[in-house]
Formats: structure tokens, C-alpha cells, sequence
């Protein structure tokens, strides 16, 4: 079961008139839970998504995090990938995004290169797959569905 975290609400000014609050994860054991949700890969990042159970938190608002690896490139890339991530889930967080589900945006060293309209499209497209598959949290990894070798048992 996972400790209930206090709400971050950040609000990300896009254009002069629009405001967007983005809640973002923070602790370690909630980028670990999104290992039981569905990935969605894509040219610029890979989508994690996973529904919350009942009681785990307050908010009824989508949740979302972002990392990148060290092996896209060194902080100042990783930041400017992860600064154009946050862009991109304000402009469509609110119309794709299932309140219920938290997601993890895993950015690629693409998501620099890449159009930011085009990543913007593959966002609203991988969020829609996400309901549509079901961000199972009851799935396991397919890791724990393969059969047991003789010498683990």
C-alpha cells in the first residue's frame, strides 16, 4: 500500500489567458508503483499510466511525473527534455487525462529534435490508448506471470 503524499500543484501559464494545474509525484515509491501500469511507447518519450486504487489519495486530479535517464545526455539536456515534457502535458492534461490515473513521462533525447505540435499529438493519442487499455493497478509484470525454472523452486 502506498503512503498518502501531500498534493504539489504547480500552474503553468501557457498562453497570457490560460492556466493549467499540473500535480506532480515526487517520492521514489510512487515512480516505482507505475511499474504495475501500461507503457506506451512513442518517438519522444514512453507513457506509463496506472490507475489509482481506491484511498490512495485525496486528489481527484491526473497526476503526473517525468524523468530521463543520464544516458539521454547531461543535466542541462535532461532539464530542457523535462521542461518541454511539462509544456506538453499542460496543453493536454486536461482534456486526455483520466483523473484517476497517474502517469510518468519517461523522456527520449528525440523529445528535443521533435516538433513540439508532433509531441503534442502523440500525447493526446498515447493518454486516449491509455483509457482504452485500462491502467490495470490489479496486472502484473509480465515477469511475475512466467513459470518458475526447476532450480528456483
Amino acid at each position: 500500500m502506498l503512503a498518502v503524499v501531500p498534493m504539489v500543484v504547480k500552474n503553468f501559464q501557457l498562453n497570457s489567458r490560460k492556466t493549467v494545474e499540473l500535480v506532480t509525484l515526487k517520492k521514489r515509491s510512487q515512480f516505482v508503483a507505475m511499474k504495475s501500469g501500461v507503457r506506451i511507447h512513442a518517438r519522444a518519450f514512453v507513457l506509463q499510466a496506472r490507475q489509482r486504487q481506491a484511498g490512495e489519495t485525496k486528489e481527484n486530479l491526473a497526476r503526473f511525473g517525468f524523468t530521463v535517464t543520464k544516458r539521454v545526455g547531461n543535466s542541462v539536456v535532461r532539464n530542457r527534455i523535462k521542461r518541454r515534457l511539462r509544456a506538453v502535458v499542460g496543453q493536454c492534461c486536461k482534456d486526455h487525462a483520466n483523473a484517476d490515473c497517474d502517469y510518468v513521462l519517461i523522456g527520449k533525447r528525440a523529445a528535443l529534435s521533435e516538433n513540439f505540435t508532433t509531441i503534442v499529438k502523440e500525447l493526446r493519442k498515447s493518454l486516449d490508448r491509455s483509457g482504452a487499455v485500462g491502467a490495470n493497478p490489479d496486472r502484473k509484470s509480465s515477469r511475475e506471470n512466467l513459470p518458475k525454472l526447476e532450480q528456483d523452486k
